[in-house]
């Protein structure tokens, strides 16, 4: 497999402008629906197993792309969703490997927006083993705040924005 802003960036089309915001109302309620009906049920029929969640380490690209085709508000209520969900039980933990902004814009990392080496994953294995963007009831509103900062502050800045196609 091939690595490297180059690789992604020839083969990346940026989406086009949305004059539209998601309503993420829909969103949440079907990806609560199947949390309902498939995670409840694991997590509090097996108390004595901890259950190890994350949200990916997807490239900047990803979640500016989300933010041109106005969704990103939307993924973002629905991770809030999630997570608040998550928290209530003892044997869940959340963790925002996202929030790695060294990682999710060193596109040199990645083959796609989404896919990142064998290196990558090592790193965010032994963050998660650290617990170094762990959530809990008193933080994680927090860091989604900080991760909506970074998506929001790279996608408008037109410095970053042209270094991409360099």
């Amino acid at each position: 497999m091939t690595y490297g802003k180059e690789h992604v960036l020839a083969n990346y089309k940026p989406a086009e402008e949305s004059e539209t915001k998601a309503d993420p109302a829909d969103k949440v309620s079907r990806m609560l629906k199947s949390v309902h009906a498939n995670l409840q049920p694991m997590i509090e029929t097996h108390p004595d197993t901890k259950f190890i969640f994350y949200f990916p380490a997807r490239s900047i690209l990803y979640w500016i792309d989300a933010v041109r085709l106005g969704e990103f508000d939307a993924y973002m209520q629905e991770e809030t969703e999630l997570t608040e969900f998550l928290l209530q039980y003892d044997n869940a933990e959340v963790h925002f490997s996202q929030n790695d902004e060294e990682l999710i814009t060193d596109l040199e990392r990645y083959t796609d927006t989404v896919h990142f080496d064998r290196d990558s994953a090592r790193l965010v294995l032994e963050r998660l083993h650290e617990g170094r963007f762990r959530a809990d009831k008193e933080n994680y509103q927090t860091i989604i705040e900080e991760f909506c900062n970074i998506v929001n502050n790279r996608a408008s800045d037109p410095v970053f924005i042209k270094s991409l196609s360099q």
